[in-house]
């Protein structure tokens, strides 16, 4: 008989046992973390008056005139009248010539940025997301067995089922992406014909999130009947919103257990990391027990290096512990609802293959 908060208590057990799996979810985590920055300023030249003004001179007609050095093509004569209050300067006029040239500067950025972007995106972000994923439910699967297993063993399980996991992943990111696009063009059309545009954008995008939230949740699913089942992807998908339907109950229990774990183990590494700051204040004030505060700021310094680290690794760690916890309980419930017997776990997909 399946129990919810049976399987959350297993779930943080075995979590803390296989520490390994911490490493897939911290690289998972990575993987969905794309970012790009930006070219500000590629291929500007930054031009000063000297490098092309030799000498300006007054016309009889006193209309401003300037000659130029060598190299740069004449420029027409421009007028001394003020243009919004200030005397009129040729290098506007040559670096607005100027810039028509370094658009094309510009437009070569934005092409070699957007490649890179495809570079990060595809070949590093989804790859080793996908990859990272299917070692990690494959952990969770032998782990719940008691299987014995290891890094090695996993990652070719994990090679043998990665670019399905990818397709899974474009898709969940292309419906993403087609949300975005409809809350925008919404607010855009609204914007033109009625005066309560955000209010409508504000409600499609909650009933948005909430509909993606369902199709992340049967993808929940899908993502495990990769390692049980050859299939194709469409039929993976269709899998998951099936076993959602079926199973809605089961589901939103374990979303909400899954959730006060949680937030309860969440306030609890707020206490610790309180606990270490004040370790670190109180340390200072013995060491340097002085009128001054000058002391005790520069014992703060110090020791506040080694703090920060130990705040990162504990961080890190707890993200790792938390991620697993939840990817173990639902792996329980799967492996329920299907019937994954010790044999399937023995032979999930890629297994026999690599060996």
């Amino acid at each position: 008989m399946y129990s919810t908060l049976e399987n959350i208590r297993t779930s943080l057990k075995l979590a803390w046992k296989h520490k390994t799996l911490w490493i897939f979810a911290l690289l998972i985590a990575a993987g969905g973390g794309m970012n790009f920055g930006g070219f500000d300023g590629f291929g500007k030249k930054q031009y000063q008056e000297e490098d092309y003004l030799q000498e300006p001179y007054y016309s009889g007609t006193k209309k401003l005139s300037y000659t130029f050095s060598p190299g740069i093509e004449e420029m027409p004569r421009i007028s001394g009248a003020s243009v919004l209050g200030a005397e009129a300067r040729p290098q506007d006029f040559f670096l607005e010539k100027l810039g028509e040239v370094d658009l094309v500067y510009r437009g070569i950025a934005v092409g070699i940025g957007f490649l890179i972007f495809l570079i990060y995106a595809v070949f590093v972000g989804f790859l080793l997301r996908g990859w990272s994923r299917g070692a990690f439910l494959a952990g969770t699967f032998k782990g719940i067995k008691n299987h014995d297993f290891n890094l090695k063993g996993l990652g070719k399980i994990a090679l043998t089922n990665m670019y399905r996991f990818v397709k899974l992943d474009l898709l969940l990111t292309g419906v993403i992406l087609a949300s975005l696009l409809i809350i925008g063009i919404v607010y855009f059309l609204n914007s033109q014909i009625s005066d309560n545009a955000v209010l409508i954008s504000v409600l499609l995008s909650i009933f948005m999130m909430i509909l993606l939230s369902l199709f992340v949740l049967s993808l929940t699913y899908s993502y495990r009947r990769v390692l049980t089942k050859k299939e194709s992807s469409l039929e993976t998908l269709v899998f998951g919103f099936r076993t959602f339907k079926n199973n809605i109950g089961k589901t939103i229990k374990l979303v909400l257990g899954n959730f006060l774990v949680a937030s309860v183990l969440s306030i609890g590494l707020i206490m610790i990391m309180g606990v270490l700051a004040g370790i670190l204040f109180l340390t200072g004030t013995l060491l340097f027990r002085d009128d001054s505060i000058t002391p005790l700021l520069i014992a703060i310094g110090i020791l506040s290096g080694p703090l920060l680290i130990t705040l990162v690794i504990l961080i890190q760690a707890f993200a790792g512990y938390v991620n697993t916890f939840k990817e173990f309980a639902w792996s329980g419930l799967y492996m329920y609802i299907e019937g994954i017997d010790e044999n399937t776990v023995s032979n999930l997909i890629g297994e026999r293959q690599n060996e």
